[in-house]
């Protein structure tokens, strides 16, 4: 889901990327039934994200509850 507001925009993602720790490519939740279709939209949404400065909220993240997704070293990784 994505909300936008005064040019801002913040996504509740999810099962997409449930936690940090799945914030790599091929980190997709082993139940997934279509992990390829999964892995597209998660690499369209990342991209997406990281253009438009987006606040991601981690719905199942222990430690993280929101962040913005940036790029360190070719790796995506959290702010």
């Amino acid at each position: 889901m994505l909300i936008e507001s005064k040019g801002r925009s913040a996504a509740f993602v999810a099962d997409l990327i449930p936690t940090t720790a799945h914030l790599p490519d091929p980190w997709i939740m082993g139940f997934d039934l279509y992990p390829m279709d999964t892995l597209a939209a998660k690499k369209q949404f990342v991209t997406d994200a990281l253009e438009q400065e987006t606040l991601v909220f981690f719905e199942h993240d222990p430690a993280v509850a929101a962040g913005y997704i940036r790029e360190q070293d070719g790796k995506t990784a959290m702010r």
